[in-house]
């Protein structure tokens, strides 16, 4: 069981290093998921001390059975409670907060400059690190005033990069991401947002 330990402790310090260097990186998702993982192998050094002193009162903890089964139980207890505990936030999320408009549950990065019935322009403004919340867009067009370094979380927990510099535009299909500046400057972007259904293309008749 030693040996088991030694991993786990080298496991533990991968862990770690890999949260700093996503946050020196300024990859806010990224260290949050390798933070979670570190916390998982610490509390699993204290699962195992627990174990060892409640099994030094109830039985013989030397042989290699015992020893087995701490090594086990040690890190798989806090990864089960882990794991449980974002299922169960995941489910308590309100499933309308995924597809919310982002002035609505990020005002501080989103605001309306104009508005009609067929479109909406959006002034978008987020400083160095600043990450928002999952939210929706419909299909659009992105104009970047400031040179950009972004990333964008999607729902199935992928994470697309994308940089540039002011004066680039793009199309953006209508969906849902949770952007975070990655740049060590500030980050403006206008984006104009259609209401309307494009309009479905005329087949020509042969004559």
């Amino acid at each position: 069981y030693a040996v088991g330990l030694f991993f786990l402790g080298v496991t533990w310090a991968g862990t770690a290093i890999m949260a700093f260097i996503s946050i020196k990186k300024k990859k806010i998702e990224l260290h949050k998921e390798w933070m979670v993982r570190s916390y998982v192998i610490t509390f699993a050094f204290v699962t195992f001390r627990v174990i060892e002193d409640v099994l030094k009162v109830t039985t013989e903890y030397s042989n290699v059975d015992v020893l087995t089964l701490m090594s086990w139980t040690s890190w798989a207890i806090p990864l089960f409670i882990a794991i449980t505990t974002l299922v169960v936030m995941a489910l308590m999320l309100p499933t309308s907060t995924m597809a919310q408009d982002a002035t609505k549950v990020d005002s501080k990065h989103y605001s309306v400059e104009f508005e009609n019935d067929e479109i909406r322009v959006l002034r978008i403004k987020y400083g160095p690190g600043e990450t928002s919340v999952m939210h929706y867009h419909p299909r659009g067009y992105a104009f970047f005033v400031t040179d950009y370094e972004i990333s964008f979380k999607i729902p199935n927990g992928d994470i697309i990069e994308a940089s540039g510099k002011a004066g680039q535009s793009m199309w953006s299909d209508a969906g849902q991401h949770l952007p975070t500046n990655i740049g060590k400057n500030p980050l403006e972007v206008l984006q104009v947002e259609f209401k309307t259904k494009p309009m479905k293309s005329k087949k020509k008749h042969k004559q």
